[in-house]
């Protein structure tokens, strides 16, 4: 198969390896320079807890939004998958959003509290990263996607279930293997132990009780 539009580097996902020029404020949605204290209501989180809920919402955004529309489309219009796609990463408003859509399916965060969520990131963010207008309809879209994504792709084409699962695993097993490669030259030729573990790592659901205080300060 041919593979398309390769721009990704999966290390924005691992927490540790992750260099936001932004962040988004769990409390009252503002969006500001990368520090884990909001200058406008004081909010504050531990660091490890904010990687794991944005590193989930922005691989929400990029295998269950951006992947899925690529391999339905294209299945669509061939109505057979011979192209695999390594697809730019999402832009910040896009992983802030999905952070709002988790937010509402893990979190069970009521959806007025998470409409205002959206449009106070999509205003703060007009005129620099955001790609166009997000309306309703779309925003909808996310959070259908992302619920379906939460639940393992419950409900899709297991051709593109599958399909996604594969680069879900392959991207995030090259880096872990490369990392652990780095610290032990030994276990050259052992991606597979690698590809076993990378699954659990980008599939780490946030818990219920991290979006406790979600948007309190809306």
């Amino acid at each position: 198969m041919e593979r398309e539009n390769k721009k990704f580097n999966l290390k924005d996902f691992k927490g540790k390896n992750m260099h936001k020029k932004l962040c988004l404020c769990f409390s009252c949605a503002s969006v500001f320079e990368e520090q884990h204290q909001c200058p406008e209501c004081g909010w504050q989180i531990e660091p490890e807890q904010y990687e794991r809920i944005y590193n989930y919402a922005k691989a929400a955004v990029y295998y269950g939004i951006y992947y899925r529309k690529a391999y339905e489309s294209q299945l669509a219009k061939s109505k057979q998958i011979n192209i695999h796609y390594a697809l730019v990463d999402p832009s910040e408003v896009a992983s802030f959003i999905g952070v709002c859509a988790v937010s509402g399916i893990i979190g069970q965060i009521s959806y007025n509290l998470i409409q205002k969520a959206f449009h106070k990131i999509i205003k703060s963010m007009k005129g620099k990263e955001i790609e166009h207008d997000y309306d309703t309809k779309e925003i909808n879209i996310y959070i259908e996607n992302i619920n379906c994504f939460c639940k393992n792709f419950e409900g899709i084409d297991p051709e593109i279930k599958n399909l996604i699962k594969d680069e879900m695993i392959g991207w995030a097993a090259t880096e872990l293997f490369m990392e652990e490669l780095e610290k032990d030259p030994k276990i050259k030729g052992k991606l597979e132990e690698s590809e076993k573990k990378s699954y659990k790592i980008i599939r780490e659901i946030p818990r219920p009780e991290d979006f406790e205080k979600f948007w309190n300060s809306l």
